[in-house]
């Protein structure tokens, strides 16, 4: 559950599921109206395709979401653990005076 959290809470801090990143994912899903997950996927890489080459992204969409992926994971890596790191017994036992 815990990683889940993380996975979530960093996709949606950095923006990374927003439509300027990953297309207009409930507009392609209605126009799809996929009946099984490999339908979906194949439509899916389709509209992405047409959206990276409309934003002159020279990448096919499986080398673009492993890109999305990789950054992710620099964020939950660097980013969010120096921010932990940060975080002292001081903070947490102040934050309970007010």
């Amino acid at each position: 559950m815990a990683k889940e959290w993380i996975l979530n809470m960093a996709t949606n801090r950095w923006g990374l599921n927003k439509k300027d990143s990953v297309g207009p994912v409930s507009l392609w899903i209605r126009e799809c109206d996929p009946k099984t997950p490999e339908e979906w996927a194949e439509h899916y890489r389709q509209k992405l395709k047409e959206f990276l080459n409309e934003k002159g992204i020279d990448l096919s969409p499986d080398e673009y979401l492993q890109g999305l992926g990789k950054k992710l994971y620099v964020k939950i890596t660097e980013v969010i653990k120096a921010e932990i790191d940060e975080v002292k017994e001081e903070d947490c036992l102040s934050s309970t005076k007010k």
